[in-house]
């Protein structure tokens, strides 16, 4: 499981280094680069239009700063890459904190992508669940939290990060009724989604309902091809049984 956690880390993080690339290299051209250095200092114009000697300087400026600009921005692209990928390593090697620490140096680099809030939210998550000191621990499963959304904010149907949450609400805060929207989220979309199913059946327990839980459990009794998913739902069942 691990291994494959690792992997989906990499092959995410490749694919967001193409889809966020900076958005103003297809415009191109000296006038295009003036024009948005127009937009940064309208408010120096009041409503008219810029001298041609202003014009002019902006375009000396331009071209003297091009080369700059641009070597700047990938430097800070191949220090992000360096970030991304100590993080990748750390959690190859299951050190979590480390791991958190360069997922947020890439966030600060990369601020609007989805991929990198949700593993900082599985590495912070994963660290609280080692911290012995009570208040360290609950800012850690608040900052998995905040991760989590920023994640599901950034991409809404984001299935992993969905799913991370839930069973951050359920198994480690215990805040069932804060889980259920994003368990009927994941429901939504992936309606024979087995791991979906269980979260629901958990959380009826955790809410009191435990007829429903029990229905659920029933549904993957009979429905699971696993032959592992309908004995833990047997087993689930019975167990919830005996306690009514």
């Amino acid at each position: 499981m691990r291994r494959v956690l690792v992997f989906a880390l990499v092959a995410a993080l490749l694919v967001s280094a193409v889809v966020f690339l900076p958005i103003t290299c297809d415009r191109g051209g000296e006038d295009a680069r003036v024009e948005q250095l127009l937009e940064l200092e309208e408010d120096l114009y009041e409503g008219q239009e810029p001298s041609d000697e202003r014009l002019d300087e902006l375009r000396s400026a331009v071209r003297e700063l091009e080369s700059r600009v641009e070597q700047r921005v990938q430097d800070h692209e191949h220090l992000g890459r360096y970030h991304k990928m100590l993080a990748i390593e750390y959690i190859n090697r299951e050190m979590y904190g480390p791991a958190l620490e360069e997922l947020e140096a890439a966030i600060a680099i990369q601020t609007e992508n989805a991929v990198l809030f949700y593993y900082a939210a599985v590495a912070a998550a994963r660290q609280a669940k080692s911290t012995r000191e009570a208040g360290r621990r609950q800012e850690l499963y608040e900052d998995a939290e905040w991760y989590y959304k920023r994640a599901i904010e950034l991409r809404p149907s984001y299935r992993s990060a969905l799913y991370g949450i839930a069973v951050l609400y359920l198994f480690e805060l215990e805040l069932p009724n804060e889980a259920e929207p994003y368990v009927e989220r994941l429901l939504e979309l992936s309606p024979s989604r087995r791991e979906a199913q269980f979260l629901k059946a958990r959380m009826r327990v955790m809410q009191g309902r435990a007829e429903e839980a029990a229905a659920i459990y029933e549904q993957i009794a009979d429905e699971a091809r696993s032959s592992a998913d309908r004995e833990a739902a047997r087993r689930n069942l019975r167990e919830l049984r005996e306690a009514m």
